[in-house]
C-alpha cells in the first residue's frame, strides 16, 4: 500500500471467532497497532467499538447499533485491509465489508498476521450488500 494519506478500514473476524469475542478484540486490536505503527492511518471497527459496547453495556451483536457506522466508516475509507485470522475466509461481516469496497471500486489488500505481508486483491463479482 503505497498512499500513507490514506485511511484504512481493518477487517477482522469477530462474532464467531474461535478464541472468543473478547480475543477478537484484541487481537484486532494488535494488528491495528502493527499498523499504524508502520504508518498507516487505520480504522478498525472491532478494536474501536468493542470495548464502548463492554463498557456501555451495549450489545456488541445488535448490528441495528453497529450498521450505521460500519457503512458510514466503509464509505468513509478509502482502502480495505482483510487481516487473515483464523476464520476470516467464513467471516460473514468480513464478506459484507469486502462486498462494499468491491463495489466502490476501492482497493482491498490482505495482510497476514503471522509474516506481516500485504497482498493487493484481485476483485470478485460485487455481490448485493443487504444480503
Amino acid at each position: 500500500m503505497s498512499a500513507r494519506h490514506s485511511l484504512a478500514y481493518l477487517a477482522t473476524p469477530f462474532m464467531l471467532y474461535r478464541r472468543g469475542l473478547e480475543q477478537a478484540a484484541a487481537d484486532a486490536t494488535a494488528i491495528a497497532w502493527k499498523l499504524i505503527r508502520s504508518g498507516l492511518l487505520v480504522y478498525s471497527p472491532i478494536a474501536y467499538t468493542f470495548h464502548i459496547a463492554k463498557s456501555t453495556g451495549l450489545n456488541h451483536l445488535d448490528m441495528t447499533i453497529w450498521m450505521p457506522l460500519e457503512e458510514r466508516m466503509c464509505a468513509a475509507c478509502d482502502v480495505l485491509i482483510v487481516a487473515k485470522l483464523e476464520g476470516w475466509f467464513e467471516s460473514l461481516g468480513i464478506r459484507r465489508e469486502v462486498i462494499r469496497f468491491e463495489q466502490a471500486r476501492k482497493p482491498i489488500y490482505e495482510y497476514d498476521p503471522v509474516t506481516q505481508s500485504m497482498l493487493r486483491r484481485r476483485y470478485a463479482v460485487a455481490e448485493d450488500v443487504s444480503a
